[in-house]
């Protein structure tokens, strides 16, 4: 939430000594459906949903954590913000010839946007790379997940299966 992700994944970059490594975070910075429907009646979505000027204040509250963690321990070279939505960045990163080794895709958890994500950005992976992402638990994603490994394998089989995996934080982990 709010880039914490990102600032997760710079953290274990610095900690491996890969320090120049990018980290390209594709977001509109808008908030997803669920952010505008709910930010009201649910307090637990509305204890972090600002809103001035008719938008929603995401960006500045990335920034300013990853600001934050610079002021820490962070290495610079990391965190590189695109102000664009998942899809005009897939069609960037094909456009311009970027294939990723790894994509962490935090979807906007709606059902067949998940699925629509997940395809564009897996037919930019670099062969042998890794797609991952997080928020199984909504139902939409977990849907969608199953349904691009399922259409994925009935089409390629055995020349080129898509493995699946879920793996569950440890006790007491924080991604903070």
């Amino acid at each position: 939430l709010h880039g914490h992700s990102a600032i997760q994944m710079a953290t274990v970059l610095d900690n491996v000594g890969l320090p120049d490594v990018p980290i390209l975070c594709i977001d509109p910075f808008t908030g997803d459906t669920n952010m505008w429907a709910s930010y009201r009646q649910d307090k637990s979505v509305g204890g972090w949903v600002n809103i001035r000027d008719g938008r929603m204040t995401v960006f500045d509250q990335f920034m300013a954590n990853v600001q934050f963690a610079l002021t820490r321990t962070l290495t610079a070279r990391h965190i590189l913000p695109f102000h664009a939505t998942s899809t005009v960045g897939a069609r960037w990163l094909q456009q311009t010839g970027y294939t990723p080794d790894i994509v962490f895709l935090d979807s906007a958890h709606e059902e067949d946007e998940t699925f629509m994500e997940i395809s564009m950005y897996y037919k930019i992976l670099l062969p042998g790379g890794i797609l991952f992402g997080d928020d199984y638990g909504w139902e939409a994603v977990r849907r969608d997940v199953h349904r691009f490994v399922e259409q994925h394998n009935a089409v390629y089989g055995e020349s080129a299966p898509v493995h699946f995996r879920v793996a569950r934080a440890q006790a007491g982990a924080s991604n903070v």
